[in-house]
């Protein structure tokens, strides 16, 4: 995970942005300290005017709308596919468990388990 310092230009706030993903050329945020909306353009850091930022806000947020809606399709399929494998598991657990486990049952596997030469054959017979 890459990290930025940055320094608030306004109130001198020194701050590390942690980052998933690479760095944009662009970013607008705002100071955790001040509230003074900042934007980072190749490297530097500049204060924005109130309007300006609102209209950025704007702009982008059917673009981060749709970015969250993506992300969130993406998050809902891998969730249905690990339910659908603990689904599985579970039935493979059940239908393991229905073996009765006997004396006698256990006493005829330690007769085949010592008439082959290791256990992977023992296991490939199964």
């Amino acid at each position: 995970m890459d990290s930025l310092h940055l320094i608030c230009p306004h109130c001198g706030l020194k701050m590390e942005v942690f980052l998933k993903g690479k760095p944009s050329s662009m970013m607008v945020f705002v100071c955790a300290r001040c509230k003074e909306p900042l934007m980072r353009y190749e490297g530097e850091v500049f204060e924005l005017d109130r309007e300006e930022f609102g209209m950025l806000r704007k702009k982008l947020a059917p673009v981060i709308a749709e970015l969250l809606n993506e992300s969130n399709q993406i998050l809902s399929l891998e969730s249905q596919a690990e339910t659908s494998a603990v689904a599985r598991v579970e039935n493979t657990c059940e239908k393991n468990s229905e073996i009765n486990l006997t004396e006698e049952f256990l006493a005829d596997l330690m007769k085949e388990l010592e008439k082959n030469q290791d256990v992977a054959d023992f296991i490939d017979k199964m």
